[in-house]
């Protein structure tokens, strides 16, 4: 590679390289709590053992900012059901309602009051 390789050009470079390693390595770290802390909640009743199939036609594609473990399997045993199955519903998204709102979303009613009274000032 050619290029204008002056010393405080390649200090600020390896510097940044630290930095990035460092937040990655916390980035992992939370994941690892935060899977932890799932793991902890109780699956819901009579929660079926397998996901169904999906009924979306969009394909999945796993964004950026989603932890490192299958959140999707988490959510879907903790909930009952498969709010990602929902348009417009991402992982992310759904971890954030359940998490927010309720874990009991097998009752839709109950799901109903708790996300208006949730979104609502």
């Amino acid at each position: 590679m050619e290029g204008d390789y002056r010393p405080e050009h390649l200090f600020a470079l390896r510097q940044s390289l630290v930095g990035y390693r460092f937040y990655q390595k916390l980035l992992f770290e939370v994941d690892q709590e935060l899977e932890r802390s799932i793991r902890d909640l109780p699956r819901a009743a009579g929660a079926p053992e397998q996901m169904p199939p999906r009924t979306k036609t969009c394909i999945y594609q796993r964004a950026g900012n989603e932890p490192a473990f299958d959140l999707k399997a988490e959510l879907f045993r903790i909930a009952g059901v498969d709010l990602t199955d929902v348009p417009g519903i991402s992982t992310i998204t759904a971890h954030t309602i359940l998490m927010e709102v309720a874990r009991d979303v097998a009752v839709p009613q109950c799901l109903c009051f708790r996300i208006l009274a949730w979104a609502l000032p």
